[in-house]
């Protein structure tokens, strides 16, 4: 595991990392290719695919997909930044402590969720073209922090059947909406205090102008009217998280527990927002996608279908 220790120095580079703009420079050490697609006349879908290391020496090879959707302030070149996540796992990947993945980034705007256009983009027209032009296995697991683990709770408890697991890090989400009555809201802040969460009723009031569609949205809603274990899901966050994260990620996680949702709980002691480089996560994401191509091919070798 000493690949992954290098890991660790991203904790205090994390805010940097996941607030990046257009000017990012994209490392040398990952190969990518920069796609898009048209979600309306006037708007389009930019996404960045990333290739793991030996893509193209080992042409019979297939790999899995990671979703990666990035923080508040990033883009589709988050991933791989110089100095970021995805050029840090690249040694881990050679040396076969991490499986190697087929990084798919998308960015529906730096400070945006998915919604309307940009969530049916994805899955009718990004997924099915990097289905096409790519040597995938049919494994698909999402990873998001912060505000993309906010997206990635978004688009996966609305879309399961598209997931083979889930990941998400501090994820950007509070269990209030302006939409609440002001007695609600009173007792959420009583018990959590205002700070983030009003930032985040007063953006989501934007976003989604009833409470019909905010709830058509809202992780917390998805959760509690799941009828079933969607995928497997990771749950992480760090008890000092600058932007108060903590109790609300711990509410996700208690609400999981209440709905009967299995999950991997990991509470990072004395962390920041910075908790995507904890290794549990990347090798939690490894093994599930493994174990999905396993159940994959014992499906098929018996005659079902998926």
């Amino acid at each position: 595991m000493k690949t992954f220790k290098k890991l660790g120095v991203l904790g205090l580079l994390a805010p940097a990392l996941f607030m990046v703009g257009c000017g990012t420079l994209l490392s040398e050490k990952i190969e990518s290719r920069s796609h898009g697609v048209d979600v309306s006349s006037e708007e389009k879908l930019v996404y960045r695919v990333y290739l793991p290391p030996g893509y193209e020496s080992e042409p019979s090879r297939t790999y899995p997909v990671l979703v990666w959707f990035h923080g508040g302030g990033g883009n589709e070149k988050t991933w791989g930044k110089v100095g970021g996540i995805g050029e840090q796992l690249v040694e881990p990947m050679k040396t076969g402590e991490m499986d190697p993945f087929i990084v798919v980034s998308p960015t529906p705007g730096e400070f945006e969720v998915y919604r309307d256009g940009m969530e049916r983009a994805l899955f009718e027209k990004v997924l099915p073209r990097v289905n096409r032009e790519y040597r995938t296995n049919g494994v698909t697991v999402a990873f998001g922090h912060s505000m993309g683990g906010l997206n990635a709770l978004i688009v996966s408890l609305r879309n399961p059947l598209h997931f083979n697991a889930v990941a998400v890090a501090s994820p950007f989400t509070f269990d209030t909406s302006p939409y609440d009555c002001e007695m609600a809201i009173a007792a959420f802040e009583k018990q959590f205090g205002g700070g983030w969460a009003n930032v985040y009723r007063s953006a989501i009031k934007g976003k989604f102008p009833d409470r019909e569609r905010f709830e058509a949205v809202d992780p917390f809603t998805q959760i509690r009217r799941s009828a079933a274990q969607p995928f497997p899901i990771l749950l992480t966050s760090g008890t000092r998280d600058s932007f108060g994260l903590f109790p609300h990620n711990k509410r996700l996680h208690e609400t999981m527990a209440s709905a009967g949702i299995e999950h991997e709980w990991i509470v990072q002691e004395n962390v920041g927002h910075g908790t995507v480089q904890k290794p549990e996560i990347y090798l939690w994401m490894s093994r599930q996608a493994r174990e999905a191509q396993e159940r994959q091919a014992a499906t098929s070798a018996g005659g079902g279908g998926r």
